[in-house]
């Protein structure tokens, strides 16, 4: 990249490791927690896992709330079969995740 844009900087940390801020739904006040909350009572009503908890892989997620874009990482599918060469997803959990969309999107405010 400096070949062809020697004006521009690049730095890396010596660890090597890309850094993402994290993501707190549960941090008051805050527009992300607000719609956490729709999010756990829609998983709820389906008899779904409704805890938020935090995950050791990167999403948009932070920047979308930084951009006051409420957001949360939800999704169907395990994250090891996730963005692969072989992605794949079980159609009960793709089924699943349309249930949770569809009563999400009905709830919302």
């Amino acid at each position: 990249m400096r070949a062809e844009h020697p004006w521009i900087e690049v730095e890396q940390p010596e660890s090597g490791r890309f850094v993402l801020p994290p993501l707190d739904p549960r941090q008051e006040p805050s527009a992300d927690a607000d719609f956490a909350r729709v999010v756990c009572s829609a998983l709820e009503r389906l008899d779904l896992p409704a805890t938020p908890s935090g995950v050791q892989y990167g999403t948009d997620a932070p920047e979308l709330s930084d951009a006051g874009v409420p957001a949360v990482v939800l999704g169907p599918g395990n994250i090891e079969q996730a963005h692969t060469k072989d992605e794949w997803i079980d159609l009960d959990e793709l089924a699943r995740g349309v249930a949770v969309y569809r009563e999400i999107m009905r709830s919302a405010v």
